[in-house]
């Protein structure tokens, strides 16, 4: 039985909108190469599309998190985000941390929260971000002011997404409450930083 061809084109633009993300999430393609894949688009049967966003999603998980971080309605939790991080850490300890890791993969998760105006999702992030990288500042012995712009680029994103909640007083001791507790958690080595962002963000909310 063939398809409706106005269902059949609404299935294609729809798969050809997903695979377009999925590209341009993964890197934006050379202009040589642009036409070239515009024209698979153009003549790609739809359910081999969905075939393809499938497979590649299943068999690339930073791809996958950015991808559900723009569709899905769920996100993981500060926990599973802090495990994620913690596991960097381990990949790149001989015992200690001497590069500076990469965490652009997390910053871009966020973002896309904050594209969709999902604060929470994007703070939950955020959070474990500075909450990790701190807790693993004894593991650091070089690239240190990589780790001190990642907690504070953290810390930026995280208040700015308090704000755009528009917290009432409970909700925001709440979320300063992470903060105190992080500036007064070992290793304090970047107490100063937490504490300067708990007055800040205390300052904008009064």
């Amino acid at each position: 039985m063939e398809r409706e061809p106005a269902r059949e084109l609404a299935t294609l633009e729809e798969c050809k909108h997903v695979v377009a993300v999925l590209l341009d999430l993964v890197a934006d393609p050379p202009a040589d190469e642009s036409d070239r894949i515009q024209a698979v688009l153009n003549d790609v049967a739809a359910d081999d599309l969905r075939a393809f966003v499938r497979d590649t999603l299943a068999t690339h998980a930073d791809l996958r998190d950015r991808f559900l971080a723009r569709f899905a309605d769920e996100h993981k939790s500060v926990e599973e985000y802090r495990e994620e991080i913690a596991q960097l850490f381990e990949q790149h300890a001989e015992p200690i941390v001497f590069t500076a890791i990469d965490f652009s993969r997390f910053f871009e998760i966020a973002e896309q929260y904050r594209d969709r105006d999902r604060y929470l999702a994007a703070a939950t992030v955020y959070r474990a971000l500075f909450e990790k990288v701190d807790e693993k500042s004894n593991w650091i012995d070089g690239a240190y002011d990589h780790y001190a712009r990642t907690i504070q680029r953290a810390l930026d994103g995280y208040a700015d997404c308090v704000f755009a909640t528009d917290p009432n007083p409970e909700e925001f001791d709440r979320y300063a409450g992470v903060l105190e507790k992080r500036a007064s958690s070992d290793p304090l080595i970047n107490s100063e930083q937490f504490w300067r962002a708990l007055d800040d963000l205390e300052d904008q909310y009064n």
